[in-house]
C-alpha cells in the first residue's frame, strides 16, 4: 500500500512528522551555526583546535529534532503555526533542558566530565537557546504563511502540508 492509501493513514502521517523533524533540525542547525560562527569571528580562528561552529550546528540539529518531537507528542495537530509565542518558547526551553540533561549524561557515560559540574551551567544556557530558536521558528512559519513563495519552502521543510493544512 502507498502512503496515501486509506488502509494505512499512519504511514503518511509519520512521513510528514519525520520530514517536519528534519526540517526543524536543519532550521535550528542553521541558526546555531550562524550564532556560533559570529562568536568564532569574535574570538578568532586560533581560539580553538577545531571549527566549533560545525559542532554547535550538530547540537542545534539534534535540539531542533527534539523540539519537533515535543511538538508532535504534546501539541498534536495544530502544530507550530497555531501556537502562541509564549507557548513555543516554553516548549523550546523544555526541549533545551532535556537536551542539556542528555548531553551531560552522555558526557558522564563516556567519562569525559562530571555531569553535575557542568549541568548547572548548561541547563539554563540550553533552555534560553531553545526558547529563542523556538520563537524564531514560529516567526518564520508565520511569515511563510503570508507569502506564497516562502510557503513552498515551508512545505519542503515539512512545517506545513502541501494541501495548505498545518
Amino acid at each position: 500500500m502507498t502512503a496515501e492509501s486509506p488502509g494505512e493513514p499512519w504511514v503518511g502521517s509519520r512521513a510528514r512528522g519525520m520530514r517536519a523533524a528534519l526540517g526543524m533540525g536543519l532550521t535550528w542547525a542553521a541558526g546555531v551555526f550562524g550564532a556560533s560562527f559570529a562568536l568564532w569571528i569574535v574570538v578568532g580562528p586560533d581560539a580553538a583546535d577545531v571549527f566549533f561552529p560545525a559542532g554547535f550546528a550538530v547540537l542545534g540539529f539534534l535540539g531542533g529534532v527534539l523540539f519537533s518531537v515535543f511538538l508532535r507528542l504534546f501539541e498534536g495537530r495544530p502544530g507550530l503555526g497555531g501556537m502562541s509565542l509564549l507557548r513555543a518558547s516554553a516548549w523550546g526551553a523544555a526541549s533545551g533542558l532535556l537536551f542539556s540533561g542528555i548531553f551531560a549524561g552522555v558526557a558522564a557515560w563516556t567519562g569525559a566530565v562530571e555531569p553535575l559540574e557542568h549541568l548547572a551551567g548548561l541547563a539554563p544556557l540550553f533552555a534560553v537557546c531553545g526558547a529563542i530558536l523556538a520563537t524564531g521558528s514560529l516567526t518564520v512559519v508565520r511569515a511563510a504563511a503570508d507569502r506564497k513563495s516562502v510557503r513552498a519552502a515551508a512545505c519542503v521543510l515539512g512545517l506545513v502540508r502541501e494541501d495548505g493544512r498545518e
